[in-house]
């Protein structure tokens, strides 16, 4: 019987459906079956497989939200993440499709949906990721550093923190750390920003307006150059490591795929090239040095600045890096004398000066012209397939140890398999020993390689400090004379 409204009563619908029962379950089955095949068909990473990507099928590939990429080191991570990528779609003969994700939890469900391919994370606030998602080896890594204002009291262990003011990105490793430590020390306090901004945090230590922050070791290498005043309370053991990660159901022979696409790019060379273009040079900072170059860049580099920039505009060598060279070689100091005899500004050999007509090493617009030129030619003798990067710490190398050996470097790393077009190869070829070399000659060619490397590197620091905007008002509307 219908009730008043038009329904059937409950005991004549389970009256129904026991008479119906078959009916029904089959009428179930087909629907979860339907469902689930909808699902599949709407999740084409999970059933492309390396065939389906040879054919032409897109490497599909999540990238970074565009406002997080204010981040310098999260846009170096997210460059290099484009050039592998770019790279490992190339070697499967297809194009990289980029998806777009605002934040974390975004990129985990592009995956778990099996929207994309490869998306790039940091598993170490992770730990759960392998029961969900398949990861890659890991291509990149680095550590998180407790910072502090030189001068301050310094934070030397995890239970100093606690009484602190306190600030980090929301959602990072850092607060993952945070959250971690809070077990052992329950008064661990500290506030979140929403947007990932750790060069802003890094400037409020260096204001006075935070006590302390934690940020990764690339980002305070660079911004400490520029603000020597930042330190370090401790680094935080447990290293950050980046992969990529792929949905659970990605077949063994894609996973394969990458992973040996990442060891050939480790092999050649390409990835240490691409952290070291991308990341930043490993910088070891010397608190007096940068110090000392700040005060150098005000008290000594105006009346210099006019030569550096034309020499630079007759020679296309960049100024600044002849700037920074010059610091190296001289501390800016025309008159300086080595104890090899190298004279000027630029220290330049006898016979350096007398090959680019260098009458008087001494005079200022002299040294800095002839070590342009010669600098250009060291550039010039470099192969054309190296990068101009490359190439500009390959001549500063040869400027300071011989393009010999520079060469004979680049010879190794050949017949290694490794490309020697990347300057990181050729630095690790440097430093290497080589056997067939007799002593007593062995460790005083490593003592030279290991000078040559600190040389490209201390120049590599001052040339990103003079590149700053902020060192503009000390580097512009010189007057161009000679």
């Amino acid at each position: 019987m219908l009730n008043g409204l038009g329904f059937m009563e409950k005991d004549q619908i389970l009256t129904y459906c026991r008479a119906h029962r078959t009916f029904i379950v089959a009428v179930l089955c087909g629907l979860v079956i339907l469902e689930v095949g909808v699902w599949f068909w709407y999740l084409p990473s999970r059933l492309a497989d390396l065939s389906d990507l040879r054919q032409g099928a897109k490497l599909r590939v999540v990238t970074s939200y565009e406002s997080s990429l204010e981040e310098p080191v999260a846009r170096g991570l997210y460059e290099l993440q484009d050039r592998l990528s770019s790279g490992l779609a190339a070697s499967l003969g297809t194009r990289v499709e980029q998806i777009p994700v605002s934040n974390r939890a975004h990129l985990l469900q592009q995956m778990r949906t099996g929207q994309a391919h490869l998306g790039l994370i940091d598993l170490t606030i992770n730990p759960q990721l392998s029961r969900s998602l398949r990861h890659s080896m890991v291509f990149a890594t680095s550590q998180l550093q407790v910072v502090y204002q030189r001068g301050s009291q310094r934070p030397r262990t995890a239970e100093d923190l606690v009484g602190r003011n306190i600030v980090v990105s929301g959602d990072s490793a850092a607060s993952f750390y945070l959250l971690q430590l809070q077990g052992r020390f329950p008064d661990l306090r500290w506030r979140e920003t929403k947007k990932s901004d750790n060069k802003q945090l890094l400037l409020d230590v260096v204001n006075g307006q935070l006590q302390t922050t934690i940020v990764d070791r690339n980002l305070l290498d660079e911004v400490r150059l520029l603000y020597p005043l930042l330190a370090v309370g401790y680094e935080i053991p447990q290293p950050l490591q980046w992969a990529w990660v792929m949905p659970k159901m990605a077949s063994d022979s894609f996973v394969e795929v990458v992973d040996r696409y990442l060891r050939g790019a480790v092999a050649s060379g390409l990835l240490d090239a691409l952290q070291d273009r991308l990341l930043g040079a490993p910088v070891r900072f010397d608190f007096v040095d940068t110090r000392s170059f700040h005060r150098a860049v005000v008290a000594r580099l105006p009346a210099l600045l006019s030569d550096f920039q034309l020499a630079g505009a007759q020679t296309g060598v960049d100024w600044k890096l002849l700037a920074a060279q010059a610091y190296q070689e001289s501390h800016w100091d025309p008159r300086a004398v080595s104890s090899t005899g190298a004279r000027g500004l630029m220290q330049l050999t006898g016979s350096a000066a007398n090959q680019f007509a260098v009458a008087d090493p001494f005079d200022p617009w002299q040294a800095v012209l002839g070590g342009a030129r010669y600098l250009r030619q060291l550039i010039a003798r470099l192969p054309a397939k190296m990068s101009l990067v490359d190439r500009r710490w390959a001549a500063l190398a040869a400027y300071n140890y011989g393009m010999k050996n520079i060469l004979e470097a680049r010879s190794r790393a050949t017949t290694k398999g490794r490309n020697p077009n990347y300057w990181v190869v050729i630095r690790d070829e440097l430093l290497k020993p080589q056997i067939s070399v007799p002593e007593p000659v062995g460790p005083q060619r490593i003592d030279r390689a290991r000078q040559a490397v600190r040389y490209v590197r201390r120049i590599r620091g001052y040339y990103r400090i003079l590149s700053s905007p902020m060192m503009v008002k000390y580097t512009r509307n010189a007057p161009i004379s000679n």
